[in-house]
């Protein structure tokens, strides 16, 4: 009877199995097939795509850090950013991201503490008890640049009183040339060498410039960093980009840079130098170059048609991109008839956004489209938030005129005033 059954049994796995069963496998395929087949754009992305993916400037950051940083310096800068540049740029951290014990920890304390208000001495007396050579400062501690920190690690790490300062290091790292040399500076990044003590105030940037040793691409990052450093003596800064273009004709961050500076004085000149940018450029830099052409021919020289053009190719190139997402909201806003394209630009832009810039950014131009669309309360909400991101967003300056009338209209529909979270 065992032998029947065992029989019975294996026949069993090769039968045709009963309609029911037939109908329970389908429900279950089918409840685990409808999230894949709803999400199945997301999951043909890169894997690093939406909120957290890759800054433009990482690439960057890294390439400049191998040409401008020699190979036995010591980095302090945020653990994020030390793991980067550890994995990318094969250059020794002050901070390790994968290891922790007492002594990083304190390092960790003392390294962070340079982000809050500290003054430049006490943050240079810190770079040399931890025996760093350069310094890295990141978006995160700028917030907008020159305006208010994203987050102040005085909240954090308490600092003497001698140490305190009434802005952040990170604010006034550029005045203290005597301190710190700024080596280099993308767009997200600022990279700063300690000097050595009695070092005089003098740029080796500037210092090796005829070294007939440096190829040009080198030379022209080294023009580029001078108009940085020169920002306030505008001629002089316009020189240095022009030599920059000039010299390293392949290098698209520089051209790209020169070309920002140029909209508004040579609009044509400065169309020529973001094409012959976007010829060279690659990876994230061509996406950079991309977006800032698009908004450039749509602000500056008003061919609509164009723009349109170049903002689809921006978003093709960077999907995750909450920026170009916005700005190519807000056109197509402009645009009669285009509105729910808009739409679906500024929703995928609220799902991919990284950091309080970018938020702001989409949020601010959202709430202006909403506002135009009848949909006064939501476009309110999207400027509170906005404003919360970064207060310091360009946007908001028409979005806080704009918040103020809708709050009047809801107030005379509702019968009374009505409050928001706005600064006016």
């Amino acid at each position: 009877g065992g032998t029947k059954k065992a029989k019975r049994q294996g026949n069993a796995l090769f039968s045709i199995p009963r309609r029911g069963t037939l109908i329970q496998w389908a429900i279950a395929l089918t409840i685990c097939a409808w999230p894949l087949q709803r999400n199945w754009p997301k999951l043909k992305e890169p894997y690093y795509q939406g909120r957290g993916g890759p800054d433009y400037d990482i690439a960057d950051l890294f390439e400049l850090t191998q040409r401008f940083v020699p190979e036995d310096a010591l980095l302090a800068c945020d653990i994020q950013t030390c793991g980067r540049l550890k994995l990318g740029a094969h250059r020794a951290v002050v901070v390790h991201p994968q290891y922790e014990n007492v002594d990083l920890r304190e390092k960790v304390r003392r390294t962070y503490g340079v982000f809050g208000h500290m003054s430049p001495q006490a943050a240079w007396n810190t770079m040399r008890e931890l025996k760093a050579t350069h310094l890295v400062l990141g978006q995160s501690c700028f917030g907008t640049m020159g305006g208010s920190p994203v987050y102040s690690m005085v909240d954090e790490f308490s600092l003497t009183e001698e140490e305190k300062a009434s802005d952040t290091f990170c604010n006034t790292a550029r005045n203290s040339p005597e301190l710190f040399e700024l080596v280099f500076e993308v767009s997200y990044f600022h990279v700063y060498r300690v000097k050595e003590p009695g070092e005089p105030a003098s740029t080796p940037l500037e210092q090796r410039l005829d070294d007939p040793n440096v190829s040009d691409e080198d030379k022209g990052y080294r023009y580029c960093g001078l108009a940085v450093k020169h920002a306030k003596d505008e001629q002089l800064q316009m020189q240095y980009w022009a030599k920059a273009a000039q010299v390293a004709a392949d290098s698209a961050p520089c051209i790209c840079d020169y070309a920002r500076k140029m909209e508004d004085i040579n609009p044509k000149e400065a169309k020529r130098l973001y094409l012959q940018a976007l010829r060279s450029a690659k990876g994230g830099r061509r996406q950079n170059c991309l977006a800032n052409l698009s908004v450039f021919i749509d602000i500056v020289l008003g061919d609509m048609k164009l723009a349109d053009k170049y903002y689809q190719w921006a978003v093709e190139s960077a999907p995750w991109d909450a920026t170009i997402r916005g700005n190519y909201g807000s056109y197509l806003a402009s645009m009669h008839g285009r509105g729910p394209e808009a739409f679906v630009q500024f929703k995928a832009g609220l799902k991919t956004w990284r950091g309080p810039n970018e938020e702001a950014h989409v949020k601010c131009n959202y709430g202006m489209l909403l506002s135009v669309q009848g949909d006064p309360r939501h476009a309110l909400r999207m400027f509170e938030e906005a404003e919360a991101a970064n207060s310091g967003e360009p946007c908001l300056t028409e979005g806080k005129k704009t918040a103020e009338r809708l709050k009047k209209e809801i107030g005379k529909k509702s019968g009374g005033g009505m409050n928001t979270g706005l600064s006016v």
